[in-house]
């Protein structure tokens, strides 16, 4: 939604090759402004009168209908803000920024058939789009039409034969479509390219997926995870960014995507250290799936099923998860020994987040901090907003003891976010309770 939102903000400034309509309407344009601001600073009434008035002074002025559109996102009137980004492309036919943004808009209400079906028409009013053939092969991908992914990212690699998305998006779809040995040599052939992150990541997935070639899978999971531990070696809480943030979450989907490549390399013992250091950072389904495997691979079945009842606490949709523990069927929550037996699976997967604060004693309260970790302990600490008399938990905090795995000697600094609480009536009073970094906001 924040994405739809800046997008639909900043839209109609930064649009100078539109032709202006004969009536526009310069105090409508000026309300339409005012409009935006106010949505981004959650003033959704005023933003709403203003619009109103704008549209009474002319409905089709240019940007009305799409910061009508953040409007109802904000709102959770998906429906609505998709008609209105409709309604704008009514009104400024041609547009393909206008299609881009209808099929996001789209996709972030799980309209992705729909967006299929926006992205067709964008290509077929600019055939050369590269975000409209980029976003389009993507979903294709990812609704499992390989083989309509496999040429659409074909005629994209032809039209942009430099482009290194678009040869990460054809080797995937090669794979994919079950031509092995033509992905490989795609994957092989990248050597030339600058690859980010999440390329060497997605390449090293189908790769492992499919089959094809683990130890080349092995190799760009290593590079992918080494390119994401460097970029979060200069970690500094005083100069956090949001797209650090995502870079944590992405560290903890490639260490899993790692782990699991080095399991089926058959370095089982490697494989567990990552995808291990996944699951205690992300808690995102597919990590503990994996971590499951390998724990039953290793002879830890009862550890593999108390894993896999965790994974489904966090995410009921997973059907292998669920058929697994079918064919098993353990008839109540499995515990292994030194596990707690008095709370469910889905309390037990939020206790993993709970650090005790045993030096620090508050009888009520609570306030946000930032933790800096690294595989030496804790490096910082942060007090972001709260109950200014906790701010003096900092020190504590400090010395508290986090159960984070680093896989690696790699130099990568991890943040996270937490809530300290105290109470009275809990032993010890105060705890801090730490965000998902898939939660985690920068203030």
């Amino acid at each position: 939604m924040i994405a739809l939102i800046a997008l639909s903000l900043s839209f109609f400034a930064a649009q100078p090759t539109l032709a202006q309509p004969p009536e526009d309407n310069p105090r409508a344009a000026v309300l339409v402004q005012q409009a935006a601001g106010q949505i981004r600073n959650h003033d959704f009434s005023k933003a709403q009168d203003a619009l109103i008035e704008a549209k009474g002074l002319n409905p089709k002025q240019r940007g009305l209908w799409i910061t009508y559109a953040a409007l109802f996102s904000s709102t959770n009137r998906a429906d609505m803000a998709i008609a209105s980004v409709q309604t704008e492309i009514d009104n400024y036919p041609g547009q393909p920024e206008l299609y881009r943004l209808l099929a996001r808009t789209q996709l972030s209400n799980k309209r992705t058939d729909d967006a299929i079906s926006t992205l067709r028409e964008l290509l077929k009013i600019a055939p050369l789009d590269p975000e409209g053939l980029h976003d389009l092969a993507r979903l294709l991908l990812n609704v499992k039409r390989f083989d309509e992914a496999m040429d659409l990212a074909g005629q994209a690699v032809a039209a942009f034969p430099t482009n290194a998305d678009f040869q990460v998006l054809r080797a995937e779809a090669l794979l994919r479509a079950g031509y092995k040995e033509e992905g490989v040599a795609a994957a092989r052939a990248m050597a030339g390219y600058s690859l980010t992150p999440p390329m060497l990541n997605n390449v090293a997935v189908a790769l492992t997926d499919t089959g094809a070639d683990i130890p080349l899978a092995v190799d760009f999971a290593d590079r992918s995870v080494k390119s994401f531990e460097d970029e979060l070696k200069n970690l500094n809480l005083s100069t956090l960014t949001p797209s650090q943030i995502t870079d944590i979450s992405y560290l903890a989907n490639s260490w899993d995507n790692d782990g699991w490549a080095r399991f089926r390399s058959g370095d089982i013992d490697g494989g567990l250290k990552y995808v291990e250091a996944a699951w205690r950072l992300g808690q995102f389904a597919v990590a503990g799936d994996h971590l499951g495997q390998i724990l039953d691979r290793k002879g830890n079945r009862a550890e593999a099923i108390h894993v896999w009842q965790l994974t489904l606490a966090t995410s009921s949709k997973q059907p292998d998860v669920a058929e697994r523990l079918r064919k098993l069927a353990p008839p109540e929550p499995v515990r292994p020994s030194g596990h707690s037996i008095v709370v469910s699976p889905a309390e037990e997967v939020s206790k993993m987040r709970n650090v005790a604060i045993p030096g620090f004693s508050r009888p009520k309260g609570s306030a946000e901090f930032f933790v800096l970790l690294s595989a030496n302990g804790v490096e910082d600490v942060s007090f972001i907003s709260g109950a200014e008399d906790l701010r003096a938990a900092k020190d504590q905090i400090a010395k508290a003891h986090f159960d984070v795995s680093f896989p690696d000697a790699g130099p990568e600094k991890i943040t996270r976010r937490g809530i300290l609480s105290c109470s009275q009536y809990t032993t010890p009073n105060c705890q801090l309770v730490l965000l998902l970094p898939s939660n985690t906001k920068v203030p």
